[in-house]
């Protein structure tokens, strides 16, 4: 694990607990509802927001690993034609289903009108 990596991932326990510490705040809303009831739904709509959040982070730390398992596994691999087939598996993990999407948009630059060809590369 890279020490980006490692502080990615303290970030997302540091995150996991504030979640906790607001959810214990919320049970204890909860034993004295009948004074509280605006605070309990306030915070019941702060915890869904935070577990949103929550879960787009971890989606996208897991993306960020795949990434970076790709060009670790295949990314020293010789000839110019290997490297641009990582270059397209990096892109198209990132890009998910709108991949056709990005590469209309590297082939056709529309503020100059030049036209470019992608090149997937050849799998190792």
């Amino acid at each position: 694990m890279t020490k980006e990596q490692e502080k990615a991932y303290k970030a997302v326990e540091g995150f996991k607990n504030f979640i906790k510490s607001k959810e214990s705040e919320q049970n204890t809303l909860y034993e004295n509802e009948e004074f509280y009831r605006d605070d309990i739904e306030q915070n019941e709509l702060f915890l869904k927001m935070l577990h949103t959040v929550l879960n787009l982070i971890q989606t996208q730390q897991e993306e960020i690993n795949k990434v970076l398992e790709i060009a670790f596994q295949y990314g020293q691999i010789d000839g110019d034609h290997h490297k641009l087939w990582v270059i397209d598996q990096i892109v198209r993990s990132l890009t998910g289903n709108n991949y056709k999407e990005w590469v209309n948009h590297y082939e056709y630059d529309e503020k100059t009108g030049e036209k470019y060809t992608w090149d997937k590369g050849i799998a190792p």
